[in-house]
């Protein structure tokens, strides 16, 4: 037979009331360190599993939480999202909840799937994609009570009270990139940002309006923005849309001495363009990228060599799930906007200024 929380409790000399507490991580009562490490050890050698039909039926809840996605093929495919994802999942199995994914299906407005999910009542809480939950759209959202969860909201949406936001908070990591640049002499920037980030990912438009503050901060005279617009478009695209882009203008691109890629992806393009026009970067010109990727599980490689933004995506997914698990085990927790703090990584990429590009 399964071992049943009563079998733990006999283990433990317990009150199954408390195992229970602590087997679904209930924050809402207090017990000792102590008496949470007795009742996780005997469970661990009792092989206890919780029963998630007995639990529902016992409690009149799913446990559950939904993610919501509005682009699923682009962002469950996205080696920056996936990471958030993984952290989300691996934070509510932990605390007793499944996590499951909630893709929009094709004809749907965004509107219309996020009220029949939360109609439906299948999910303790919700994750909501980025920028999905429009201003018009709040009065809606507001006469529902499962919690929710966005990212990078709308500004309208951030200030409203209605929702919690976890935002990434890009001047941590772009106000050291652009002081990295300065202490290695660099005083005229180009930016390189695809048009399509500009026009549908305002997350992407923001990074570059946080590098143009802080580089004016930091003391760098020129930022000039390169808009390439792309052919194939995609995730996995940017690099060689990158290349095609930089390789009909390298002109330009030699008359700077450093280049600042909206993506690591992006990055990779215009050092596939450098390189195939005798410009070596991280000698002859520094380039820095976005992401972050060569550490990742996708694109790891034994020595990094792009200087780049760590976006946290795995911090930022911890913080999504706790801030609805809180939510979840007390309702009345007031919503509050959490920022994710990105961080710069210097690495070779990131040379000094030389020659007559570096204007000192």
């Amino acid at each position: 037979m399964k071992p049943t929380i009563s079998d733990v409790a006999r283990l433990t000399n317990k009150n199954r009331s408390t195992v229970s507490r602590v087997l679904r991580n209930d924050k809402r009562y207090t017990i000792s360190e102590a008496c949470r490490k007795q009742i996780m050890e005997a469970a661990a050698k009792l092989n206890y599993v919780p029963q998630h039909s007995a639990r529902s039926l016992a409690t009149g809840k799913s446990y559950c939480v939904g993610a919501l996605l509005g682009t699923p093929e682009k962002d469950l495919a996205s080696p920056v999202a996936s990471r958030m994802f993984l952290q989300m999942a691996h934070t509510l199995l932990r605390s007793g909840y499944h996590f499951t994914f909630l893709p929009m299906m094709p004809g749907r407005s965004a509107r219309q799937h996020i009220l029949d999910v939360l109609q439906q009542g299948r999910v303790d809480g919700l994750y909501v994609g980025t920028r999905m939950i429009q201003p018009d759209m709040l009065e809606d959202v507001a006469k529902h009570r499962i919690p929710m969860v966005t990212t990078d909201a709308f500004a309208e949406v951030r200030d409203s009270g209605l929702l919690t936001v976890v935002d990434r908070d890009h001047r941590p990591g772009m106000k050291q990139m652009a002081e990295a640049l300065v202490r290695h002499g660099h005083r005229r920037v180009l930016y390189v940002i695809s048009q399509s980030q500009v026009d549908n990912d305002r997350c992407f438009a923001h990074r570059v309006e946080r590098f143009q503050e802080a580089a004016e901060q930091a003391g760098i005279r020129e930022v000039d923005v390169f808009i390439y617009t792309e052919e194939i478009r995609g995730f996995f695209a940017d690099r060689a849309e990158a290349r095609l882009a930089v390789e009909r203008e390298i002109d330009r691109f030699a008359s700077y001495s450093a280049v600042v890629a909206n993506s690591d992806l992006v990055a990779y393009g215009v050092m596939d363009a450098l390189r195939a026009a005798g410009i070596e970067p991280g000698k002859d010109i520094a380039v820095t990228g976005g992401d972050n990727l060569e550490t990742g599980p996708n694109y790891p490689v034994k020595e990094p060599f792009l200087a780049t933004i760590e976006t946290n995506m795995p911090l930022r997914g911890q913080r999504v799930a706790e801030t609805l698990l809180e939510r979840m085990q007390k309702p009345d927790t007031p919503v509050r906007t959490v920022r994710v703090p990105t961080t710069f990584i210097a690495r070779p990429s990131l040379t000094s200024a030389k020659g007559a590009a570096a204007l000192r």
